[in-house]
């Protein structure tokens, strides 16, 4: 899938490799896809826009079994050395729209030094902040 995605074209809203491929993934088993991407990630093994749209992807994902570990991923990603593979993450955040990781978010916020990084995670914050109605998380199904 990695490699397909790398030597096609991702552009926003069009079909790629990723998108198609990677919700079966996760619903097959997504422990041992999450354990295979995480590193991949992390070290900078595929492109910043591969890794973007990974994250992207795995925020749009619904599956409720693998929503906490997918949370997790997108949300270690906030720390990676590439501004894009961040925005993906922070991109990934809003999709996947779990309150929950407006702590996280707000930690990437205050270490961003890309400016239009910052400014594109600070409106992730607020989106889902808008979730919360009186401080108090609502209850939602994932």
């Amino acid at each position: 899938m990695l490699t397909a995605a790398r030597h096609g074209s991702i552009e926003d809203g069009m079909t790629n490799a990723i998108n198609e491929r990677l919700p079966a993934l996760i619903a097959k088993d997504f422990n041992a896809v999450i354990s295979a991407l995480v590193p991949v990630i992390e070290n900078g093994r595929t492109t910043p826009i591969v890794a973007a749209e990974v994250l992207k992807e795995l925020g749009r994902i619904r599956n409720v079994a693998s929503h906490w570990s997918r949370r997790w991923v997108l949300e270690r990603a906030l720390r990676s050395p590439w501004p894009f593979t961040r925005d993906g993450a922070g991109l990934g955040l809003a999709r996947l729209g779990d309150p929950g990781a407006i702590p996280s978010l707000r930690r990437a916020v205050e270490t961003e030094t890309h400016s239009q990084t910052r400014a594109d995670l600070q409106i992730v914050v607020d989106e889902l902040a808008d979730l919360i109605p009186d401080g108090e998380p609502v209850a939602k199904r994932y």
